[in-house]
């Protein structure tokens, strides 16, 4: 749904023009701060105002909490260092091969030059499928557990692992997304697309994640970190121009475009009409966007029922936890 104030912030992280004190005075911080939080964004907003040197020109109070909240993140971020240092050792001792994903390798590569300006859930990691379960093994005896593991649905990654001495869940991942798709092409071959081209893998990963297991092509919804990530990568290696412009990267572009974040020339763009068309009346009109997510979620919640009702029945632990969880 749109805010206001949402195209300032796209101006304060994307932007490359210099902005002018009158820019700073109309902003609404309160608004900012929300549209910020609700992107995950609040750690790189301070990052990028102060390497802009903008911070002078906000309000005190505003910069001294964006300021607390990066700190809080810089450390949340360190542990994470420790944590995945100590996994990875554990992994590459037993001859296991790994890809780091979402924002635990940017983190561990410090892409984006500084650990405290990209905010991690959990971390990430894609194993091939024949070591799945040696891995979970492995990351069990580290003191990590889980509640239930699927029986019956064939999830990208297993339930999340989680340890009482260690801040970050785990998940472990022998996909990138759920299910078959005509478009991943050579891309299905995950590791040796990472060998082959590190950065357009992640670029690659960016997209396919936040299209199909985030529901952003159903949904014509884009959350700006991931816009956010693309961006730090596309100055490292693949710039949007040398980017496969094709489904399913049209619909990714589509709504970049419209944003003024990315830049990219896409023929015969009329044809998505009905796509950007959605896009943006979902950020236009509240009743749009509530009639649109709601039929949206119930298309996901028909496709996932029948599987999760299965799952239900078969699997004891499973059961046991979704009663626990609805009882609490």
């Amino acid at each position: 749904m749109y805010y206001k104030e949402e195209k300032k912030l796209i101006d304060l992280i994307f932007g490359s023009k210099k902005l002018s004190p009158i820019f700073f005075k109309k902003i609404n911080y309160d608004e900012l701060i929300v549209i910020s939080s609700k992107n995950l964004l609040i750690p790189a907003l301070f990052f990028e105002l102060k390497k802009k040197n903008y911070l002078n020109h906000t309000p005190k109070e505003f910069s001294n909490y964006i300021h607390e909240i990066y700190i809080i993140n810089r450390n949340r971020n360190e542990k994470l260092i420790k944590e995945l240092t100590h996994l990875i050792k554990i992994l590459e001792k037993n001859k296991i091969s790994y890809v780091l994903l979402k924002g635990s390798e940017f983190i561990m590569k410090n892409i984006f030059k500084d650990i405290g300006s990209r905010m991690i859930g959990d971390i990430d990691i894609l194993v091939e499928e024949k070591d799945i379960e040696k891995s979970f093994e492995l990351i069990n005896k580290l003191g990590y557990h889980t509640k239930y593991r699927f029986k019956y649905y064939k999830h990208r990654h297993l339930n999340r692992l989680i340890s009482n001495n260690n801040l970050f869940a785990i998940e472990l991942h022998k996909n990138i997304i759920n299910k078959k798709n005509k478009f991943l092409g050579s891309f299905e071959n995950y590791f040796e697309y990472y060998k082959q081209n590190r950065v357009k893998f992640y670029q690659k990963k960016i997209i396919l994640n936040h299209l199909y297991n985030d529901h952003g092509l159903l949904k014509a919804k884009i959350n700006l970190r991931v816009l956010y990530d693309y961006n730090k990568l596309s100055k490292l290696g693949t710039s949007d121009e040398e980017f496969e412009i094709k489904k399913p990267n049209i619909y990714f572009f589509i709504m970049g475009n419209t944003l003024g974040v990315t830049n990219v020339k896409i023929e015969n763009v009329n044809e998505y009409w009905f796509f950007k068309l959605r896009f943006k009346l979902k950020r236009q009109s509240k009743i749009f966007y509530l009639i649109d997510e709601s039929i949206c979620n119930l298309m996901i919640s028909a496709r996932l029922t029948p599987y999760r009702l299965i799952e239900f029945l078969i699997n004891k632990n499973y059961r046991k936890a979704k009663i626990n969880n609805f009882m609490s």
